[in-house]
């Protein structure tokens, strides 16, 4: 018996008797009707391999309807494996963003499992003309895998039928509208008379049947996948010059491939391995570079002097396992307006699911894992304050007015003057970094400006290179040139209540807070974090740059004891009033 669209619930409803059918609970997706159902005979075959080796694909769902997978649900019923639809939760599905396009998807997830007869791929052309009468023939023959004169003559056949309308304009791949052809009569044949025509009237008639493409056309078939016209190219380049140079010494590497431009010049892709060191990229002046995996500080300079000339780009894409490296360094210590920084994380990857996405991150080694899933530069057992960023990570609130709070200040001019501000929980003994400000190449009187406004009230921690003169401040000292600003820093440098200044001291004070779940820093303060992620030893020693933020912090936590609330400030401050007596 062949199990068609009679095929619904009754089979299924016979297998899991009361518990119905997976129809009964789960609605269908018009798109999944695209391709056809799968006869009884086949259903068993296939529900006997899940039973023996597993489900190998899920079940894709859009919208809370079933998009792929109607012939696996069935399979599954057929051989008497039952649906537990109390926890949903359980079952494998996964769900797709809503920004695919369900039928685009599905016919990309099935068209490399089924082998179409010509008769049922007109009618998956049909289905989805039906469904999507505003995109063009071009863009529907890409999704079907099919000629776009197929599928011109099967628009036409629906239009006349009256089962689409006829439109003056469709949409193509690139968003963009362009005018329908009109669906004219094929020509009569001529293979009767062919003894009759002359040479011009047969190439009349081929032109009719296969009509050069207009200029919308022509640009919509580029427009419709890139990619392709990218592996088109490479076998273009190959087939027409056969000129492709193999490097020395290295196995299964081509040097240099030779492309005819149709100017009539010739266009150089050079492949080259860090292996073959600097030297090997010296002397050319090049157009572009990409370098694929983080290449070494010196192949990198290199690199920039040979596309300085026409001043192209170079770009790099790699995961920084290497951590702070030369090349790293410069892009997140050394900003400047000619380098960007584009990170991507594993949750910008919407086609992972979540509980892919958690497989994946488990599967790496926790050294590796924060490089692997957000970017950041591996540190390893160098790394000062190894807590995952979840742990201290807090939104934005509120500060109660009873929590005394404190600043602390990292001085610096070629390298940043830094400042935060923390708010003491005293019964809870937690504290929380809720300010930060960072900049370079300014003066007390611009900084001092800024800082005010975190409250005349606040006291602030500082090192002890706050009692170095500097020539910017004519032989002032610098917490000096801060006090005149208005700020009120503490009569003497950060120091432990013992008079220590041990930077692992602070240090270590501040990871045990963090660890004891009482060091809280607000997310949106982003330089904070940034200074966070990199912050480790080199050689044993705290590696003293990109470090401004974290020095300010630990100042402020090592004094913290002289931290206050507004009204300890306006009470020591209040004018005092005298009675008569004692004038």
């Amino acid at each position: 018996m062949s199990i068609s669209k009679g095929r619904d619930a009754a089979t299924a409803s016979a297998v899991n008797g009361a518990r119905g059918s997976w129809r009964d609970h789960l609605p269908i997706h018009p798109a999944a009707e695209l391709f056809p159902l799968m006869s009884e005979s086949e259903l068993r075959e296939l529900g006997e391999d899940i039973k023996k080796n597993g489900l190998q694909e899920r079940i894709a769902l859009y919208d809370g309807k079933l998009l792929d997978g109607r012939n696996r649900m069935d399979a599954m019923e057929l051989v008497g494996l039952a649906f537990d639809w109390r926890n949903i939760d359980q079952m494998p599905f996964r769900n797709l963003c809503a920004h695919h396009d369900p039928y685009d998807w599905v016919i990309g997830a099935n068209a490399h499992r089924r082998h179409l007869t010509s008769e049922q791929k007109r009618e998956l052309i049909a289905k989805v003309l039906k469904a999507k009468p505003g995109e063009s023939n071009r863009k529907i023959a890409k999704q079907t895998k099919a000629d776009h004169k197929t599928v011109a003559a099967v628009r036409g056949e629906l239009e006349s039928g009256g089962e689409i309308p006829q439109l003056e304009k469709t949409t193509g791949a690139d968003g963009k509208q362009y005018k329908s052809r009109s669906n004219k009569k094929a020509p009569e044949s001529i293979g009767s008379k062919s003894s009759e025509i002359s040479v011009e009237q047969r190439k009349a008639h081929h032109a009719a049947l296969d009509p050069v493409p207009t200029e919308e056309e022509a640009d919509e078939d580029w427009q419709i996948n890139l990619f392709d016209q990218a592996c088109l190219l490479l076998e273009q380049m190959a087939d027409a010059t056969r000129q492709l140079v193999t490097a020395r010494g290295i196995a299964d590497l081509l040097d240099i491939i030779k492309v005819r431009h149709e100017s009539g010049g010739t266009s150089l892709i050079a492949l080259k391995s860090y292996l073959s060191g600097r030297e090997k990229f010296q002397g050319e002046t090049l157009d572009w570079i990409w370098f694929d995996e983080e290449p070494p500080a010196d192949i990198y300079t290199e690199g920039l002097t040979r596309t300085n000339v026409g001043n192209g780009p170079v770009w790099m894409t790699f995961t920084p396992l290497q951590g702070v490296s030369e090349v790293v360094r410069r892009f997140l210590h050394e900003r400047s307006p000619d380098r960007q920084v584009v990170s991507m994380t594993i949750d910008d990857v919407d086609h992972y699911a979540e509980d892919e996405k958690r497989r994946i991150i488990a599967s790496y080694p926790e050294h590796e894992k924060e490089a692997r899933v957000k970017g950041i530069p591996v540190l390893g057992s160098g790394r000062i304050f190894p807590i995952a960023e979840e742990r201290i990570a807090i939104e934005h609130r509120d500060i109660p007015p009873h929590w005394p709070r404190i600043g602390g200040m990292d001085f610096g001019w070629d390298r940043p003057f830094a400042a935060i501000e923390l708010a003491w929980d005293r019964d809870a003994d937690a504290i929380y970094v809720t300010k930060a400000y960072r900049i370079r190449e300014t003066t007390p009187v611009i900084h001092a400006a800024a800082l005010r406004s975190w409250g005349k009230e606040l006291r602030w921690a500082w090192p002890r290179d706050g009692k170095r003169e500097t020539l910017e401040g004519a032989g002032i000292a610098l917490a000096e040139q801060y006090k005149e600003q208005g700020l009120n820093l503490l009569h003497e440098h950060a120091q432990f209540e013992d008079g220590s200044v041990s930077v692992e001291a602070g240090l270590m004070k501040m990871l045990t807070m963090m660890q004891s779940g009482r060091f809280k820093v607000f997310k949106h303060l982003n330089e904070w974090w940034e200074e966070f992620r990199l912050y480790h030893r080199k050689d044993g020693k705290v590696f003293k740059e990109g470090d401004d933020l974290m020095s300010a912090t630990r100042y402020a936590v090592m004094m913290l004891r002289y931290a206050q609330t507004v009204k300890a400030y306006d009470n020591f401050r209040r004018e005092l009033k005298y009675t008569a007596r004692y004038v």
